[in-house]
């Protein structure tokens, strides 16, 4: 239920232009930041679109966007040292259950393996299969592949390279704001 709201709210938004919302709420709201909430509006809208995107594409393995960010944390995190699943429970903010579920249907699909801790034998290691990595690395690739065409726009405005590093510099005000917000 919670994921076809989701997507209702974001067929609301492209429903309406972007520029019509901004307006109704500075109505609302006159001393509302028309562009901080264009801009925040149109991520907000980038995302839904992404997350939808990748979601077809994992769908080709049986997972979901979901699975494909664990996946992803847990090939991070395997060149420096072996993940947890409670590791995955702060990274992600989700409740363990959700988390336990997601991992033992990984590990069902043979995405994912749990290594006992030698050093600790009441907690788990997972890691990622040759198959899981296979998988991963396919979306990857393919989402790679979209989002370099998505970006061609871009590249006729102002460039890809000055973009991200405005993206960058927003990202980190909102790493920062965690801390002190």
């Amino acid at each position: 239920m919670a994921k076809s709201k989701v997507i209702d709210e974001s067929r609301d938004i492209e429903e309406k232009p972007i520029s019509k919302v901004v307006k109704h709420w500075t109505a609302l709201l006159p001393r509302l930041d028309s562009t901080a909430f264009s801009i925040q509006l149109k991520i907000y809208q980038i995302n839904l679109l992404t997350v939808r995107a990748t979601n077809v594409l994992a769908s080709k393995f049986n997972i979901n966007t979901l699975d494909v960010q664990l996946m992803m944390s847990i090939h991070r995190e395997a060149d420096e040292k072996l993940i947890r699943p409670s590791d995955l429970w702060r990274i992600f903010d989700l409740a363990p259950s959700v988390i336990t579920y997601r991992v033992d249907r990984l590990h069902d699909l043979g995405f994912v393996v749990r290594l006992a801790n030698s050093a600790d034998r009441r907690t788990l290691h997972l890691k990622l299969t040759t198959k899981g990595e296979a998988a991963l690395t396919a979306v990857v690739r393919e989402f790679n592949r979209i989002t370099v065409r998505k970006l061609a726009d871009v590249d006729k405005v102002r460039g890809r390279s000055k973009f991200d590093k405005l993206l960058t510099a927003y990202l980190d005000a909102w790493k920062e704001s965690e801390d002190g917000d």
